[in-house]
């Protein structure tokens, strides 16, 4: 498949959550590239789901996450990476072959990889980045599937500022209705408190009441919210006349 630039744009004007919910409908596959200072991260993606991704943060890759969450030893890592040198494969299958790990462990830990280095870009509020439409299969690659809705989910819930996504939900007195079907939150597998929000959406309640009474700290219900209308779960139904700011003091928000 021929490669075409599909999608770009600035991390400060759309944030990457819509950036990827936005790709999840087309569900075609390709690479969004995001480069930020001094860091660039490839996500790879098929039919909606996350494949593989890269990144030149030297602390993202393999061997030194390997190593920072205690999977391996500081010799086992030197002499992966010797070996690497010495061209004999990728690290994953050295580490393999050494008996450091079981195809198992190498599965699960790049899994887990991956989605950190994914989860890492949802904090970003400056670079750039770009959708490429392409069958950019890598034959050398572990890959994995995870949902990119689910992906968007996590991220999100790690994001740091709350007070942030609520600003790309109105204002305080914004009404949302629920517009999903069933099969749109199956692969979210929200927890209970997750869907006790979501059913709080009733075309009644404002921005302000979810946050402020719903089932969470007020800055994970706003998080929620926000990953709600990005997953199109609900969308807006009014907005109030009166605007007002949100200020942030402690866990609270309002």
């Amino acid at each position: 498949m021929e490669s075409k630039l599909l999608y770009q744009d600035d991390v400060s004007r759309l944030p990457v959550p819509e950036v990827l919910a936005s790709i999840e409908k087309w569900k075609v596959p390709g690479v969004l590239t995001a480069a930020g200072d001094p860091f660039t991260k490839k996500i790879y993606l098929e039919e909606g789901k996350i494949t593989f991704a890269t990144s030149t943060d030297p602390d993202e890759r393999l061997g030194e996450f390997l190593l920072h969450k205690g999977r391996i030893t500081q010799e086992q890592y030197d002499e992966s990476v010797e070996r690497l040198k010495r061209g004999e494969g990728r690290q994953g299958k050295i580490l393999v072959d050494m008996k450091a790990l079981t195809p198992k462990t190498l599965f699960e830990s790049v899994t887990e990889q991956i989605t950190a280095v994914v989860i890492s870009l949802f904090n970003w509020e400056a670079g750039k980045v770009a959708f490429e439409i392409g069958d950019h299969k890598r034959d050398e690659m572990i890959k994995i599937a995870l949902p990119l809705r689910k992906a968007i989910l996590e991220g999100v819930k790690a994001m740091w500022d709350a007070k942030r996504l609520l600003a790309r939900l109105g204002t305080k007195t914004t009404i949302y209705t629920p517009v999903f079907d069933l099969k749109d939150i199956l692969s979210l597998r929200l927890d209970p408190q997750e869907m006790k929000l979501l059913q709080m959406v009733d075309g009644r309640r404002s921005v302000y009441e979810l946050v402020t009474k719903g089932p969470l700290t007020q800055p994970q219900n706003a998080k929620l919210l926000y990953v709600f209308q990005v997953l199109n779960l609900i969308d807006k139904k009014s907005n109030g006349v009166i605007k007002i700011q949100w200020k942030t003091t402690g866990d609270a928000l309002s």
